[in-house]
């Protein structure tokens, strides 16, 4: 298997140089490509002034720098924690956003607003000057899993489930929100987690997805056979159709079939060293299971690699039904009930949480939830990713109402300590930002400790964060930012109300001092 990747690892080398490293400048002519930015009061990300990026970081090492998207490792300030920032040139813009510029902009707001999957990257925030935008991402420490299989002798049908799960489960999320990734393959998959049969995934680089609204469907036109500027090593995971131009969420599912068979058998299904030969056998898309590699395999999974990589668009699986085959329930049913046995959330104290965290205003959970979403919670919130994983029946990386109530019953302790209607309110006040789902985010603002939370340096940036004009103060507006932060904020509430209960001095303003004794009360309830 080694000397399988080896081999594939030299070719891509050898034809990414002889294809050039730029990005595709195909059209997209399967959607119409536009965004359908829902109108809602929640904002979770704030583009931000470009002098507060020169203030607020330092660059660190660079990571790569194609011509079109320089990508550095830098250290945020006033957090002390490394982070991502991606920049993107305006004037190397491609594809469908290249002649609206606003467009962009639009799309990087969106993607802002939904990075809330736990195979999804955060985005803290972005920037925007004359030349370029800066997207600030979480960084991730793993490896990318194309180099994570050198190191692997063979992946057992369970681990690749849990990988094939988790991207399928990343892959729904996006599409329900009309994203089609485009650039599915194992270098932009991190493994978060590399303990074997436990492994947590990261998908990025999201530079050439697209923000698609299923409307209508338009020809083929022969000029739209373009694949030059595609990194030749993206056509081992590209379909036929991506390959003439087409985007929609069907391609993301051919990639999901290369790399499920990747992972299986320790290659991908077409290869070939000479670039038209390998575009014909994509273009063709018979697959062969070869006997000695695949003897092993079970036929729930070659089904699966089948449904994935039917040369019929329209005959391909979709995310959703693959999170629901019969080989990814199968294959998680075992390694869930291993996960049970070693849950212990006696040390949780989870009712005492769920009725401390109901009762808190708008104003608190606002500023925690904010808190939350800067920290660095990989290491803390390791056992209530798990919980969350296994509340989440449907597996497609948020919880209902319905969900988070089982799962409370089947996993917490004290059960009859709250009644079904009090536990529903709870539950609805766990959903911040009024989509009828818990994300895990908003999850880990009820259940973590609030003393993890509030600390005063926590509460200092999240005051500096808030603080536009840099008074020193919170003003009405700036409140007013507050409480939208990935909150179902009425507008009719009396923000006036809200700075005579803070404002002890009655300036009309909260000053930092009252700010921090009254969220600092929080630990004492």
């Amino acid at each position: 298997m080694k000397k399988l990747i080896y081999q594939l690892n030299n070719l891509l080398i050898y034809l990414d140089k002889k294809m050039g490293c730029g990005q595709s400048n195909t059209n997209d002519t399967n959607f119409e490509n536009r965004i359908n930015l829902e109108k809602t009061n929640s904002k979770k990300i704030f583009k931000k002034d470009i002098d507060e990026y020169i203030l607020n970081y330092r660059h660190k090492d660079l990571i790569s720098n194609d011509g079109n998207v320089k990508i550095t490792k830098v250290l945020h300030l006033p957090t002390d924690q490394i982070r991502v920032c991606k920049q993107i040139y305006k004037t190397n813009i491609v594809g469908p956003n290249k002649a609206n510029e606003n467009t962009t902009n639009e799309i990087i707001e969106k993607l802002c607003e939904i990075d809330d999957h736990l195979n999804i990257p955060k985005i803290f925030e972005f920037f925007e000057d004359e030349i370029c935008y800066y997207v600030i991402n979480e960084f991730s420490i793993g490896k990318e899993l194309l180099k994570y299989i050198e190191y692997v002798d063979n992946f057992s049908e369970r681990q690749a489930a849990i990988i094939m799960e988790q991207l399928f489960s990343c892959l729904n999320y996006l599409h329900d929100n009309h994203i089609v990734h485009c650039n599915v393959m194992p270098q932009n998959i991190i493994l978060d987690s590399e303990k074997i049969g436990d492994y947590h995934i990261k998908l990025v680089n999201f530079e050439e997805a697209s923000m698609l609204k299923y409307e209508k469907v338009n020809k083929i036109n022969d000029k739209d056979f373009a694949i030059d500027g595609i990194i030749y090593g993206q056509c081992y995971f590209l379909s036929p159709e991506r390959l003439l131009g087409k985007r929609d969420f069907s391609n993301d599912m051919w990639s999901c079939g290369i790399i499920m068979y990747l992972l299986l058998c320790g290659y991908p299904p077409f290869v070939s060293e000479n670039l038209e030969s390998l575009l014909e056998k994509i273009k063709k898309g018979k697959i062969t299971f070869i006997e000695k590699d695949w003897v092993n395999i079970s036929k729930e999974a070659k089904a699966l690699v089948e449904k994935l990589l039917n040369s019929n668009p329209k005959k391909r699986i979709s995310s959703k039904n693959a999170l629901n085959d019969p080989w990814i329930i199968n294959q998680l049913n075992i390694r869930n009930k291993e996960k049970e046995k070693n849950i212990n959330v006696k040390n949780l104290q989870i009712n005492k949480k769920l009725r401390r965290f109901s009762s808190k205003q708008n104003f608190e959970n606002a500023v925690m939830a904010f808190i939350v979403r800067h920290m660095s919670t990989n290491q803390l919130a390791n056992q209530l990713r798990d919980i969350f994983k296994l509340m989440d029946f449907n597996r497609d990386g948020r919880l209902t109402y319905e969900e988070l109530m089982n799962g409370y019953q089947k996993f917490f302790v004290d059960k009859k300590s709250l009644s079904k209607d009090e536990y529903l309110e709870i539950v609805k006040s766990f959903d911040r930002d009024g989509s009828e789902f818990v994300e895990f985010e908003e999850f880990l603002a009820a259940f973590l400790k609030s003393e993890t939370i509030i600390t005063e340096n926590n509460l200092k940036f999240a005051f500096d964060y808030f603080d536009d004009d840099k008074s020193g103060n919170l003003s009405y507006d700036e409140i007013k930012k507050i409480l939208n932060f990935n909150s179902s904020f009425n507008n009719k509430l009396k923000i006036d109300e809200i700075i005579k209960n803070f404002d002890k001095d009655s300036d009309g303003v909260i000053s930092f001092e009252e700010f921090i004794e009254l969220m600092k009360k929080i630990l004492l309830n």
